[in-house]
C-alpha cells in the first residue's frame, strides 16, 4: 500500500494564574509531545512533527488536556 508522509506544526498556548496546563499529542498510539503549555497568544509553543499515513487505513490525531482541577478552572454559574 502507499503511503504518505505529513508534516504538523501545531502552535498551542493557556492563560493561566496558577499552574500551566499539560498536554499529550498522539497520532494514533503514537505519542509526539507531552509536558506543560507554558507559550503565551504572543509566543505559543511551536510543536512540528511529521508522520507516515499509510493509504486506506483510518489515524486520529488525539489532543489529551490535564492538569487542572476544578479549584485552577473559572466557572460561570450563570450557565
Amino acid at each position: 500500500m502507499a503511503t504518505e508522509k505529513l508534516k504538523f506544526k501545531l502552535e498551542l498556548y493557556a492563560t493561566m494564574w496558577d499552574q500551566p496546563p499539560h498536554a499529550e499529542i498522539l497520532i494514533n498510539e503514537h505519542s509526539y509531545f507531552k509536558g506543560e503549555i507554558t507559550g503565551t497568544e504572543d509566543k505559543p509553543d511551536i510543536l512540528e512533527f511529521e508522520h507516515e499515513f499509510t493509504e486506506g487505513e483510518e489515524s486520529e490525531l488525539i489532543i489529551k488536556r490535564s492538569g487542572k482541577d476544578k479549584g485552577q478552572s473559572v466557572v460561570n454559574d450563570k450557565g
